[in-house]
């Protein structure tokens, strides 16, 4: 003996309980079992809706507003506050940046010029390989410096302008043909 699972489909088709009256006959006609199964499917329709934004849609704001008066006035105040307070926190990472990377320009001139200085004086005391290295080996570093952060600054502008571009540097080595998990 197979027992089948009914979908809820197969479900508004089942006969509708009726209730006998006692001269034996059905208070439901058949006009009004078609009107409950038609109910009975249209309950079965579900609904989704999807908005995206620091506010909810518009018709839930006006809800809102009719279930508690002054709620949707709070609820904008409060995405105003919120985008005010993010662009706050931008301005001072922004500024913070810009002092780090100011600071960083002046250690390293500072760094620069002393390496420089030093490679000069050793060569002004006979020591002119040693000053001569020091003060190649200093430019050398700076130069490459630049060159590493000139390129990363490109990398990350063109990344930005392309966020959806997929990095093959940290993707996953391709699979061989025939190994589990290949489709």
């Amino acid at each position: 003996m197979s027992r089948r699972r009914k979908s809820p489909r197969d479900a508004t088709k089942l006969p509708l309980p009726v209730d006998d009256e006692p001269s034996g006959g059905s208070v439901l006609t058949p006009e009004i079992e078609n009107e409950l199964q038609r109910r009975v499917q249209e309950a079965l329709v579900y609904q989704s809706e999807l908005f995206v934004g620091p506010l909810p849609h518009p018709e839930h704001l006006s809800e809102y507003e009719r279930i508690a008066p002054g709620t949707a006035e709070r609820i904008i105040r409060m995405a105003e506050d919120q985008a005010a307070h993010r662009r706050t926190l931008e301005s001072k990472v922004i500024d913070s940046n810009v002092r780090l990377e100011a600071r960083g320009q002046i250690l390293a001139f500072a760094i620069a010029m002393t390496a420089l200085i030093g490679g000069i004086g050793l060569m002004a005391f006979d020591k002119s390989v040693s000053g001569a290295a020091t003060s190649i080996t200093a430019i050398a570093t700076l130069a490459g410096i630049f060159v590493w952060s000139k390129r990363q600054k490109r990398k990350d502008l063109k990344e930005k302008a392309h966020p959806t571009a997929i990095d093959t540097r940290s993707a996953p080595p391709p699979m061989p043909p025939g190994s589990p998990g290949r489709n």
